[in-house]
């Protein structure tokens, strides 16, 4: 394999891990969604919030990163 082929494949390699970490926040997010509106005890309501907060930051982050990989950003 030249070297060419192998920047292309561990380029390739990277983005996919960049999508799954987009994909894979994308439905933790969802997740919690769906419990935050089955809460009603105030604790759990701000834990949900707390981590909607995390998980919104981390999604940002790897959406952004995704972005300037593909060089749109």
């Amino acid at each position: 394999m030249s070297r060419e082929k192998k920047a292309r494949a561990a380029r390739r390699r990277e983005r996919d891990s960049l999508c799954s970490e987009v994909w894979n926040l994308h439905n933790e997010l969802d997740e919690l969604y769906s419990r935050f509106d089955l809460v009603t005890d105030a604790d759990q309501v701000d834990a949900c919030i707390y981590e909607m907060n995390a998980l919104l930051s981390k999604y940002d982050y790897a959406v952004r990163c995704l972005k300037e990989f593909d060089g749109s950003a």
